[in-house]
């Protein structure tokens, strides 16, 4: 297999699938609406819809200042493992949500676009859905669902998450314990179960940095453990098309893992032909992948067989 297709939420949306964040937002909205809510302004004090516009990113950006104002008093009327197990369950339920709302997409409710893919290349798919096997028929050996395959029968975890590595969450809310110390201080409370300010901030330091590493995207540990990106294992390729993937920031990691395997590689990458702000902004990310260099950027449609009933 010398050619290597790889996969993005475009993809799914250009068959008409209900796979945008937007789309997870609504589901929430009907199915979840009390928890929608309140996991919006854990976010953003300011408007809930901030979170739901840009998933991955925005679980990186915590309103810390907002969320320890709304919620300190309640924290020290609580006992210690109630307050711990508040972050967990945050994290758990979007998990669960996530999980929940990719199971109910339909590929029944796919159009009828269909594009000229090669049967018997590779395909590193991001996306949860089995578009590629039920729209195209590919066997699923051809296909690396990176972040988990999602299915009514599946019980796996849908990988998602933030790009800030480790030492970035550590900062972020470092950078914010001045103001979690003030507000304890202003606001004269503390639980039964500590006895000093600073332990207080510590303990409401150490949950929130637990969970925003928790809500890490781990491409680094992803990699290691997938023999495709290995040195030694990993398959190399002559040509590489990017259909429907925005090359996000958090996802550069895998990018430039395979440009390094494949390092004469052609490029063809694809963007939304009615956005030019998509063009633009995949173009800046391709220059940021090493050895990619000889690309060709493609709308999908120039892929699209002539029949559409295909």
């Amino acid at each position: 297999m010398k050619k290597l297709y790889i996969i993005g939420n475009g993809f799914d949306r250009y068959h008409g699938l209900p796979t945008s964040y937007e789309c997870f937002n609504c589901f929430m909205c009907r199915e979840h609406p009390e928890e929608h809510e309140k996991i919006g302004r854990v976010f953003d004090s300011k408007d809930t819809t901030m979170l739901w516009s840009d998933f991955e990113n925005k679980l990186g950006e915590l309103d810390i200042s907002g969320l320890i104002y709304r919620n300190l008093s309640a924290w020290a009327k609580e006992p210690l493992h109630k307050f711990e197990n508040e972050f967990d369950d945050l994290y758990n339920k979007l998990v669960l949500y996530f999980q929940e709302w990719v199971k109910q997409i339909n590929m029944a409710c796919a159009n009828s676009k269909r594009l000229e893919l090669d049967k018997t290349a590779y395909y590193l798919n991001f996306n949860y859905t089995e578009t590629l096997e039920y729209l195209y028929r590919l066997d699923k050996t051809q296909i690396l669902y990176i972040h988990n395959k999602i299915n009514k029968d599946s019980d796996l975890v849908p990988i998602f998450g933030h790009g800030k590595n480790n030492s970035d969450v550590s900062k972020f809310v470092h950078e914010n314990s001045a103001v979690i110390k003030n507000r304890i201080v202003e606001s004269q409370q503390m639980p039964s179960w500590e006895d000093t300010i600073d332990g207080f901030e510590e303990e409401i330091v150490h949950e929130i940095s637990t969970f925003l590493n928790d809500l890490r995207k781990k491409t680094e540990e992803i990699i290691d453990k997938k023999p495709f990106f290995s040195e030694k294992q990993g398959p190399s390729f002559d040509d590489i098309f990017v259909l429907g993937h925005s090359l996000a920031e958090v996802d550069l990691p895998y990018f430039e893992k395979i440009a390094c395997k494949s390092p004469n590689a052609k490029w063809h990458v694809s963007y939304r032909d009615d956005d030019l702000r998509d063009l633009k902004r995949i173009a800046e990310n391709i220059c940021k992948i090493p050895y990619a260099t000889n690309v060709k950027l493609i709308t999908l449609d120039k892929l699209r067989v002539n029949n559409d009933n295909a």
